[in-house]
């Protein structure tokens, strides 16, 4: 067992480590373990890939020792620590490959790096090394995804916290990041292995089945959405209430078929931007087309894509070209 000193951004009063206050905090870390949570990962990951989950599993290991003694939180376990990880729901929380994710009829809506609830809060942490330009956008539409998406589960507050080093570019965007830096391990004690690692008897540690929350179906909610939609074709309706109650989850609103194509409206949360699509398949090429029948994207794959675009396939309306014309109106006259 190494202790470590690990630097933390003083940010206000109070004395957790959870709300990145104190300036720095003494944990004992055993470097064994933050190789136990995902073991096929880290072993064929990238040497930063490796660096990153190794990050993930160390700040990790900082919350459960913080969170052991709440008073107020109970904090989801993961990984290692998981003993029923056979979780498998159609719609809800469930484990795979010792991460937390939210999935609806088997596609991932969100991953959840850490989970702390109590009676009347939810905490999410979004852990991060990103350095690349485009992570604090991509950053802030995965906190208000994630963020909406914890609002129609509980009947809760929800609060997000960042976690990142201070090297992070994340910090020139997001004022209140909690500024947590990686040790020098030695890499050459550390051995790739799967197993289960026990945690103090804490009443404050639970698993994934033991909580209670209200489902939130997005396959269902959008097949909804669009059933409404196409019996007033407006719009701009249909975007305000997306935008007021599902910012961030619900990101395209699908009109109907025309001429082979699915037509959609792409809808930009942070931008505040709506902009009409079209979407059409060439082999294993989906071909995406804005208002002006230009195409801005072509996707190869073997595989398919667009899963709510499948899952809605067998409900479309056929539009005609008339139809099609005076929704893109509407929606010029819009922006």
């Amino acid at each position: 067992m190494t202790v470590f000193i690990i630097m933390v951004k003083k940010l206000c009063k109070c004395n957790k480590v959870i709300c990145g206050c104190i300036p720095a905090v003494r944990c004992n870390v055993n470097f064994s373990r933050l190789l136990a949570y995902d073991y096929r990962t880290l072993k064929n990951s990238t040497a930063i890939g490796f660096i990153d989950e190794l990050y993930e599993n160390f700040v990790y290991e900082l919350l459960l020792s913080e969170y052991k003694s709440s008073d107020e939180f109970k904090f989801i376990i993961k990984g290692p620590y998981v003993k029923n990880n056979k979780i498998n729901p159609i719609t809800g929380f469930k484990y795979n490959n010792n991460c937390i994710y939210y999935v609806d009829q088997g596609e991932t809506l969100a991953e959840f790096d850490a989970l702390a609830i109590s009676f009347d809060k939810i905490i999410f942490y979004e852990i991060t090394r990103a350095n690349a330009k485009k992570a604090p956008n991509l950053l802030r539409l995965d906190v208000e995804r994630k963020t909406t998406l914890l609002k129609l589960i509980f009947d809760r507050k929800i609060i997000s916290k960042i976690i990142a080093p201070p090297s992070s570019i994340i910090n020139d965007y997001f004022p209140d990041v909690i500024q947590i830096d990686l040790p020098q391990f030695d890499f050459s004690i550390g051995k790739f292995h799967k197993r289960q690692s026990s945690l103090p008897s804490e009443t404050n540690f639970i698993e994934l089945d033991e909580f209670v929350y209200r489902r939130f179906s997005y396959f269902k909610t959008i097949e909804l959405l669009y059933n409404n939609f196409t019996k007033k074709l407006d719009i701009i309706l249909y975007y305000k209430k997306i935008k007021q109650e599902y910012a961030g989850v619900i990101k395209r609103l699908f009109i109907g078929r025309c001429n082979n194509k699915i037509h959609f409206v792409k809808i930009d949360h942070i931008k505040n931007t709506i902009t009409f699509m079209s979407i059409y398949k060439i082999k294993h090429t989906y071909m995406l087309e804005d208002e002006d029948n230009e195409t801005v994207k072509m996707l190869k794959t073997t595989r398919r894509t667009y899963k709510d675009i499948k899952y809605l396939d067998r409900i479309f309306i056929v539009l005609n070209s008339e139809e099609i014309k005076q929704l893109k109106q509407k929606l010029k006259r819009s922006v």
